[in-house]
């Protein structure tokens, strides 16, 4: 099973950008290709432009000051400033302060898990799991505060439709993400993890794709092995 990039190409994220003073900038998190629709809060005899600084915050994008808004940003991560500038129409009326956000696009993430400590298991052997480690993924320097990375297993059992890996007495997953099947369920387990981005509790700024950017591995497989039948003794005497 390989990650479906494209699922990022199809995000549509929302922002609605009030007038603001230029000395405060809010910050709002991005999955890579996602898009952008900003739609600033209609001003009176105001003309609207758009410019977007690079990520060394200096230098305009190609294109940029523009009347057109931007829809896209960079696939390169790192933190952009999207500005709005308003023009007066009319002497009669002030222009509003330039409205500054940024946006930080995140690194598209990657997960792939390692074989299985037990490719297979006895229902009732001494060993009755099989542990699954995922490479390891972090967040981007100096997002920590707002922003950790989540690991979630889904688990299909002999064919049958995925179910959360955790529920029905599955498995569990520890604090650094490793996965642990221990259901002692004959039959045969097609293990997938996924990795995204989740907000951290008391999350300042905002992550404007409530998906978290999430990427799946490809799969490992684990057999549980039923008891064998007890044998049958044929006992006679001479």
């Amino acid at each position: 099973m390989r990650t479906n990039i494209n699922f990022f190409k199809s995000i549509l994220v929302t922002v609605l950008i009030f007038v603001s003073s230029a000395t405060f900038a809010d910050t709002f998190y991005i999955c890579n290709g996602a898009s952008l629709n900003l739609n600033p809060a209609a001003t009176p005899d105001v003309t609207y432009s758009w410019d977007v600084k690079d990520i060394d915050g200096v230098t305009s994008l190609s294109g940029y000051p523009r009347t057109a808004v931007p829809t896209t940003l960079p696939t390169t991560p790192g933190t952009y400033k999207v500005l709005l500038i308003s023009t007066a129409n009319s002497a009669t009326v002030c222009a509003p302060d330039v409205v500054e956000n940024n946006f930080v696009v995140l690194p598209t993430l990657a997960i792939t898990l390692g074989a299985p400590t037990n490719a297979s298991y006895c229902e009732t052997s001494t060993t009755t799991s099989s542990q699954i480690t995922q490479s390891a993924s972090t967040v981007p320097t100096g997002t920590g505060s707002d922003l950790e990375i989540e690991y979630s297993y889904m688990v299909s059992k002999d064919g049958a439709t995925a179910v959360d890996g955790t529920t029905a007495g599955l498995g569990s997953i520890d604090a650094a993400g490793k996965y642990t099947l221990s259901t002692t369920t004959p039959g045969v387990y097609v293990i997938t993890g996924s990795v995204k981005y989740k907000q951290k509790t008391g999350f300042t700024n905002a992550l404007l794709n409530a998906s978290g950017c999430p990427v799946t591995s490809a799969t490992q497989t684990v057999t549980v092995t039923a008891k064998p039948t007890k044998p049958t003794i044929t006992i006679t005497a001479n």
